[in-house]
């Protein structure tokens, strides 16, 4: 499976304070693949996945913070994700789907 290329992703964030819209890219290089998060066409955050199976665990950085992300692919190549960062005890969610 090559998870490569662009997405619309929505998420929400944890304990559902709000909402947010971003253009994800995901580049495969070698057997991982690059992560990226653009909010308002800027850069937001950048990481790196490892693909298993029906999963992407991406860990990524985001300004001065990091996190995590797994993502199960579904059979219609949606991303479907929980996500956590360090001090917050609760994950958001974040939905992605190819353009």
């Amino acid at each position: 499976m090559d998870l490569s290329g662009t997405y619309a992703a929505h998420g929400t964030n944890p304990g559902g304070k709000g909402e947010y819209d971003a253009k994800l890219i995901i580049t495969r290089t070698g057997d991982v693949y690059r992560v990226e998060w653009y909010f308002d066409g800027q850069l937001g955050a950048a990481g790196v996945g490892l693909p298993r199976e029906r999963f992407l665990s991406v860990g990524y950085q985001m300004g001065d913070g990091c996190g995590v992300v797994l993502y199960e692919v579904g059979d219609d190549g949606v991303l479907r994700g929980e996500w956590a960062v360090p001090g917050n005890l609760a994950a958001g969610t974040e939905v992605a789907t190819k353009e």
